[in-house]
């Protein structure tokens, strides 16, 4: 299997539309351990200011209804290949309260959390694109590659199959390349 990692476009919070966090947000526990894939179960934009509406909404339901300081995940992704900044690297997430069994942290504490918009069972290579372009921003960042879909650190159908398929085959390439 071959991993095309494309040269992708980030959208900036500002150019999102987000509004600022309720607070400072915390950076993330010591050195970052990888990142957790998650979706928003929801639409599938069809145009970039839907897109970028949906992540506002996103960031919405998160401080209205969840209570949190900011919208939950480090960044998202789509099927137009689109890349949305949510809190950016290094900050402390709000994308999975599970915990981590070998260091006993919650998983948003020294994880970024990359949400696809959708349901993630059909995504578009597009949006398979830029997700490998995140996980490869990650590895180049920090020298990673363990990532993991959120259906594995907690019950739930998140982030959809065909997204869960195509992370774990980028699992497997980065690991082959490892060696």
């Amino acid at each position: 299997m071959t991993v095309v990692v494309a040269r992708s476009r980030v959208w900036t919070r500002e150019e999102c539309g987000l509004k600022p966090p309720r607070r400072a947000l915390s950076p993330l526990v010591d050195h970052p351990e990888g990142a957790i894939i998650h979706c928003t179960d929801g639409k599938h934009p069809t145009t970039e200011a839907e897109a970028l509406k949906y992540w506002r909404l996103t960031q919405r339901f998160h401080q209205r209804s969840r209570g949190w300081n900011d919208i939950g995940y480090s960044f998202g992704f789509n099927d137009l290949g689109m890349i949305l900044e949510g809190r950016g690297w290094d900050k402390y997430g709000a994308h999975s309260n599970a915990i981590d069994p070998e260091d006993g942290l919650a998983w948003n504490a020294d994880r970024h959390g990359f949400c696809y918009q959708g349901d993630g069972e059909n995504p578009s290579q597009l949006a398979i694109d830029a997700m490998h372009f995140l996980l490869g921003a990650m590895v180049t960042r920090y020298g990673l590659a363990d990532a993991k879909p959120h259906n594995e650190v907690a019950e739930k159908e998140c982030p959809g199959s065909g997204v869960t398929k195509a992370l774990r085959d980028w699992r497997e390439h980065w690991e082959a390349k490892a060696g």
